[in-house]
């Protein structure tokens, strides 16, 4: 499975039947802006829904100890909090 890039997410969108036409330059600027919603919204804690398509969430993580499978060495790592993306049920594969 190839990974789809910005550039390519771009270009479809510049090639694509919009009603108002926009060039590759505008639609990188338009997903770097909902990029950095989505992520400011996720450092306030809030949940972005976006239906028909999925949820963005924040989700914390709790202080663990881990142990390297090499030397064997337990290492602390802090609690954080991550960024978790649920599909719709309308984009899940079957």
């Amino acid at each position: 499975m190839k990974n789809v890039t910005k550039k390519e997410l771009a270009r479809d969108m510049a090639d694509s039947d919009l009603s108002i036409p926009i060039n590759q330059a505008v639609a990188t600027e338009m997903i770097d802006e909902l990029i950095n919603i989505i992520l400011n919204k996720y450092r306030k804690g809030r949940r972005i829904e976006l239906r028909g398509f999925g949820t963005f969430y924040p989700y914390k993580r709790s202080a663990r100890a881990i142990s390297s499978p090499v030397t064997g060495a337990i290492k602390k790592v802090k609690a954080c909090t991550m960024l978790k993306f649920r599909a719709s049920k309308d984009t899940q594969r079957t």
